[in-house]
C-alpha cells in the first residue's frame, strides 16, 4: 500500500474514507496525543489497538480494536483505589471538604457520603456553588422528603455547609471548632490558569493564605488527617497557578 503522508498531513490527504485506525499502541503518551490531535482534524472517527500488554498470550484480531481510552493518553496503567479499605476508614468519621463546590471538591463530596461518614462539612467561597453541592447531598441521602420534611433515621449522613473565605483565619477557626473534623480534604483553590496569570495576588491570597489557614486549623484542633490536593502544574511550574499549589505542597510537609 502507497505511504500517503505523515500523520500531521492526514487531514490533508484527499483520500475518501469512514474511519482511522490507529495501530501504534506502544508509543508514548506524547506521541499518542499528537496522533489523536490529527484524528481529531478530520471530523472522522477513529479507533485504536490496544496496548501491547493487553495482547500478550492472545492472537490480534478485529475484536481487540476499540475506542482511544484515557488510558491510552496517559501513558501509563489507570490507578485502581482500594475502595473497600477507604470505606473502612472514612465509615462514621467527621469529613471536611474545602472547595466542597467546586469540580474538584464536589465530586469529592460524592465519593465520601457514599462511605457513610458520620458527618461532612462542606466548605466554600461561592454561595451558589455550596448551595448546589448541599442541596445534591441532601437529595442522595434522601434525608428530605418531597415535601421538604426531614426523614426519621439517626443513621444517616449530617451535612453541613458553611459559607467562609478561608483567607480569613478567624472565621476558618471557628468552623473548626464547630464541626471537629477528624479528616480534612483541602481542595480549595483558583485553578484558572490564564486568569490567576492577570491577577496574581488574588491568586497568592486564594491559594496560600487559604492553605496555610486550613493547615494551622488542621493542626490546632488535631485533625487525624490532612489531604492536599494539589495539581500536575505544580510539577516545575511555569505559571502562578503552577507555583502557588508547589508552595502549597511545600506547606503541607512542615
Amino acid at each position: 500500500m502507497p505511504v500517503l503522508g505523515e500523520v500531521d498531513q492526514i487531514d490533508q490527504i484527499d483520500v475518501d474514507f469512514d474511519e482511522i485506525l490507529i495501530t501504534s499502541p506502544s508509543v508514548s503518551s506524547a506521541q499518542m496525543q499528537r496522533i489523536v490531535a490529527a484524528c481529531k482534524r478530520t471530523g472522522k472517527p477513529f479507533k485504536t489497538m490496544p496496548p501491547i500488554g493487553e495482547l500478550i498470550g492472545g492472537r490480534v484480531s478485529l475484536k481487540l480494536v476499540r475506542e482511544v481510552s484515557i488510558t491510552d493518553l496517559m501513558g501509563r496503567d489507570e490507578v485502581s483505589l482500594n475502595t473497600r479499605d477507604i470505606q473502612k476508614y472514612l465509615l462514621g468519621k467527621k469529613v471536611l471538604v474545602t472547595g466542597a463546590g467546586g469540580s474538584i471538591g464536589s465530586e469529592l463530596v460524592r465519593q465520601i457520603i457514599q462511605c457513610k461518614p458520620l458527618a461532612v462539612a462542606l466548605l466554600d467561597m461561592s454561595e451558589y456553588n455550596l448551595y448546589q453541592i448541599e442541596m445534591e447531598c441532601q437529595e442522595r441521602l434522601g434525608e428530605y422528603k418531597g415535601n421538604g420534611d426531614r426523614t426519621a433515621g439517626s443513621e444517616l449522613t449530617q451535612i453541613m455547609a458553611y459559607l467562609v473565605d478561608l483567607g480569613n483565619l478567624h472565621p476558618t477557626c471557628h468552623i473548626f471548632k464547630d464541626f471537629q473534623p477528624e479528616i480534612v480534604f483541602h481542595a480549595a483553590a483558583y485553578k484558572h490558569v490564564p486568569m490567576q496569570e492577570t491577577n496574581p495576588w488574588e491568586a497568592i491570597y486564594n491559594n496560600l493564605q487559604g492553605t496555610k489557614n486550613v493547615i494551622r486549623c488542621s493542626t490546632d484542633y488535631q485533625v487525624d488527617k490532612f489531604i492536599l490536593v494539589s495539581t500536575d502544574k505544580a510539577v516545575r511550574p511555569t505559571n502562578i497557578m503552577g507555583a502557588t499549589k508547589r508552595i502549597c505542597e511545600m506547606l503541607h510537609r512542615v
